[in-house]
């Protein structure tokens, strides 16, 4: 058996925090330097990055050690599902497109925000916090480039 990748270690890690994880496709320069996904449809994907390998989906996150020693982390980008399953809801800060300033203004109406795990993404970052127990929660948008996540 090879030695586990890079990827394959940190999902491991993170499954053993019992957050469920799958390989997403990942991003290469494309000919005019763009990055561009490395599924089949490349730079014509309409979510570059952002869409499992896996044919069974977002369903098909796991936990399970040996599942993940078993995928293909070639041209993979590791996902981390959110919601009730993993425990967390994902506070996605999108700086293309106002997040960073929608952000400064959400604190300043709401107060600031609990210190959290930060993880940084091709054009901001998610912010990670504890899913409230015993309540549904909805993903939405919140601001221009400020979305709640429940399903990566």
């Amino acid at each position: 058996m090879s030695r586990p990748t890079l990827g394959e270690l940190q999902a491991s890690s993170y499954a053993a925090a019992g957050w469920p994880v799958l390989p997403v496709w990942g991003l290469r320069p494309g000919p005019d330097g763009t990055l561009v996904c490395c599924c089949r449809r490349g730079a014509k994907c309409e979510r570059p990055g952002k869409h499992p390998k896996h044919r069974g989906g977002v369903h098909s996150a796991t936990t399970d050690h040996y599942a993940i020693l078993n995928w293909n982390w070639q041209d993979a980008n590791l996902a981390v599902t959110a919601g009730q399953a993993s425990r967390h809801i994902v506070l996605d800060v999108d700086g293309r497109n106002g997040g960073l300033d929608s952000l400064r203004d959400l604190q300043e109406r709401f107060g600031p925000l609990p210190p959290t795990q930060k993880v940084l993404t091709g054009g901001g970052w998610h912010l990670l916090f504890r899913y409230p127990a015993g309540r549904s929660v909805a993903t939405k948008r919140l601001a221009d480039g400020v979305d709640l996540l429940l399903q990566l």
